[in-house]
């Protein structure tokens, strides 16, 4: 085992969910963003700090990588390109709990319709993805919370 000290990653989700909470208020419970459940990665693999935040760099890796290939896709008007990295996105999504990224990557692998629903798709899926980084971001910082 290493002498690595890892931030405390499920501490500082269930933090964020508190404070998001608060803003939203008292009765609105259900309105808290679904950009990551990490209750269902804990389900999963446990509140092991060392592994869940591994696990979250990984992720943070890959949708980045995703979003860099969408990014060019999007810019060659490859829709094939696209369609495959909505695949990629999708599983990542299903495995790590990003719901709304989940559908959206569903929608953009199957799309089918005019190129101007396509760009505003591509836009849905760039921003879920940059406020999932945010997230993961600010829960795996080895700054003292």
């Amino acid at each position: 085992m290493s002498d690595k000290k890892y931030p405390p990653v499920s501490f500082r989700w269930y933090r964020y969910l508190s404070e998001v909470q608060n803003e939203l208020g008292d009765g609105k419970k259900n309105d808290i963003p679904r950009h990551i459940s990490l209750d269902k990665v804990v389900k999963m693999v446990g509140r092991d700090d060392a592994y869940l935040y591994d696990l979250l760099l990984l992720t943070k890796e890959s949708l980045s990588e995703s979003l860099e290939t969408l990014k060019k896709a999007n810019a060659d008007n490859n829709v094939d390109l696209m369609k495959k990295t909505g695949h990629k996105i999708k599983g990542t999504s299903l495995t790590m709990g990003l719901d709304v990224l989940a559908v959206y990557a569903l929608d953009l692998q199957n799309f089918e319709g005019e190129e101007s629903e396509l760009q505003n798709l591509v836009n849905k899926v760039d921003a879920e993805i940059l406020k999932i980084i945010e997230i993961i971001d600010l829960i795996t910082s080895t700054e003292t919370a």
